[in-house]
């Protein structure tokens, strides 16, 4: 994968549309625009340098977009990690509620608390040998 990817535009509202159906209608966002990139480092796709934490809320990796790429958005920035493929990738409950893995994400994690996000946090338990 990889190369220009599109990140916002109509598909966008539908994905937040996907994850609020209470919200009425006329609620969801449609954007008039679209806004690509050329996806860096080691990144599969765009779900693992950014997510959306809400309507118009997003998280998303430094130094992978353009300055200004989410303008008119409320961000949430994190340190990119080496490029690690999957720092930004949280699974959206609802707004400013997540899923993530404490395996890849615990500095993710960190952030999205100190930002007001409730974080479910998914980690691997071994069985206990007793």
């Amino acid at each position: 994968m990889g190369g220009s990817i599109a990140a916002l535009g109509v598909g966008f509202a539908e994905y937040f549309g996907y994850f609020f159906p209470a919200l009425p209608t006329q609620e969801i966002i449609f954007l008039s625009e679209v806004r690509t990139i050329s996806v860096k480092g080691s990144y599969q796709h765009l779900g693992g340098a950014m997510s959306a934490r809400g309507p118009e809320r997003i998280l998303f990796c430094s130094e992978v977009f353009p300055d200004n790429f989410f303008k008119g958005f409320d961000v949430i920035e994190v340190p990119h990690l080496g490029f690690n493929p999957s720092v930004g990738n949280v699974i959206c409950l609802g707004e400013n509620e997540v899923i993530a893995n404490a395996a890849e994400n615990m500095q993710t994690i960190k952030v999205l608390e100190n930002n007001g996000v409730m974080v479910h946090v998914l980690s691997r338990r071994h069985p206990d040998p007793g």
